[in-house]
């Protein structure tokens, strides 16, 4: 167990249980935001590669759907929008519509069944009506109609975790954090909208190898000992610090066992992992093989001259430290917040931008710092690029990199530039995005664009 909080008692994973409801828990479905990772996750799967009408007909569909008209898709409206029909056809004498729901179908539960099988958010497109339905993995969405189901679908249950759950599924998303990172599987390479490669600049062109920078905060480790000499550099708890009522609901502690503690550099937050699969994945389908080092192992000098993608804060990066000063804004602790947040960096404005919390404390919403710096140059000439992934919490780290891989948020980004009257990506740009998040340690949906700033580093 590791902590590094104001607490001391892992705010960053392990956040109060609430007491289970009485009644039935209320039904919940997907967000806004949820249902555009989800739809961005399809146009991006292997499945959907080459399939351009499928692509077509799926995003209006659900573009009609998340902007609440969905009930007003017909055959004739898909025909025409959609597939590009002209505004006269006739469905009778044309079924180009049904074939590509029928086909799109038969996409959506082959995707989930293979390269999309650990999607947390799906979409469904039931026979007989065209509205498509976002559900949570684990339910049975509702069909559109409920006579084009010769089944009824089973009883909804969503019961809140109790703490054996909750711990467990955090434990579980560890390990699967883990084992993405280090075994994920080689998807057949998809092609990705350029958008990604634009946004992403030097790091996308072939040979070339950015370096992957991982930095993490120090953290105390504690475990349970038996009576007797403790292990080189570790030492009992001060008596000031009794969390031995806390371990035990959580952990067990034999008889004659007691907690001690040592400081360790290692650990990655589970937000930090996330984020790092997705930009292994991203860099994969670009065709650009990145090297992936923990900062303790490198000298600041060996970060000269290289493409260079670092996860890190200021407070216990060095790295991260030195390039934001060329920034206009940086994440720190605010005292007058009590939090970390995201803030000027005494070049420009006084915005400061801050974590959600609700009434126990536990951090709703965590923020994001993308920053994107030109390096210096190699040694003949080629340009570099640099992109540091800062955050208030974990989960911010995972949506800030989840926005840059995003077709759909890159180009809104895209379009916020252009009314400012820059034709592309500028060299050297922040923006803050933020998510909701679970135990503030990971996002529960990709970026939220919040504000951005373009400077001159």
């Amino acid at each position: 167990m590791a902590t590094n909080d104001r607490t001391g008692f892992g705010a960053e994973g392990n956040a109060a249980v609430p007491k289970e409801p009485d009644g039935p828990p209320p039904a919940e479905s997907p967000s806004a935001d949820e249902k555009r990772a989800a739809l961005d996750q399809v146009l991006q799967s292997a499945h959907f590669e080459r399939a351009d009408q499928l692509r077509s007909f799926l995003r209006y569909v659900c573009e009609m759907e998340l902007a609440g008209r969905g009930s007003e898709l017909n055959e004739h409206l898909i025909g025409v929008e959609a597939l590009g029909r002209p505004p006269r056809y006739s469905t009778t004498g044309d079924s180009s519509v049904r074939r590509c729901a029928h086909t799109l179908r038969q996409k959506l539960e082959e995707a989930y069944a293979t390269d999309l099988v650990g999607a947390r958010v799906r979409i469904a497109l039931h026979r007989g009506g065209y509205q498509p339905r976002f559900h949570f993995a684990a339910e049975a969405a509702a069909p559109a109609d409920p006579a084009a189901s010769a089944e009824e679908a089973p009883p909804r249950v969503r019961g809140r975790l109790g703490l054996p759950g909750l711990l467990g599924a955090f434990a579980m998303g560890v390990a699967v954090g883990a084992a993405a990172l280090w075994f994920w599987p080689r998807p057949v390479a998809a092609r990705l909208d350029p958008v990604v490669a634009e946004a992403w600049g030097p790091l996308a062109r072939p040979g070339a190898k950015p370096l992957i920078c991982l930095s993490a905060p120090p953290h105390y480790g504690i475990l349970a000992y038996p009576e007797g000499p403790l292990p080189p550099k570790v030492v009992p708890l001060p008596d000031a610090l009794d969390v031995t009522g806390w371990w035990q609901r959580h952990y067990p502690l034999p008889p004659g066992y007691r907690l001690a503690t040592h400081i360790t550099s290692g650990p990655i937050r589970l937000g930090e992992v996330f984020g790092l699969v997705s930009a292994l994945r991203t860099l994969d389908r670009l065709g650009v093989e990145p090297e992936v080092v923990a900062e303790k192992y490198v000298m600041l000098p060996a970060l000269r001259g290289r493409n260079l993608l670092l996860f890190g804060n200021p407070e216990y990066s060095h790295a991260t430290a030195r390039l934001l000063e060329r920034a206009p804004w940086t994440v720190a602790y605010d005292a007058s917040y009590r939090d970390r947040v995201v803030r000027s960096n005494g070049k420009t404005d006084a915005k400061v931008f801050t974590p959600t919390r609700d009434e126990r404390g536990a951090v709703t919403g965590a923020l994001g710092l993308i920053t994107v710096l030109p390096s210096e140059g190699a040694s003949d000439g080629t340009p570099l690029g640099t992109l540091i992934i800062s955050c208030t919490n974990a989960g911010g780290c995972q949506a800030a990199m989840e926005f840059l891989s995003s077709p759909s948020s890159l180009r809104d980004f895209q379009a916020r530039l252009r009314q400012e009257g820059r034709p592309g990506f500028p060299p050297a740009y922040q923006a803050v995005v933020r998510s909701p998040v679970f135990l503030s340690a990971q996002a529960i949906s990709g970026g939220t664009y919040e504000a951005h700033v373009v400077f001159q580093p």
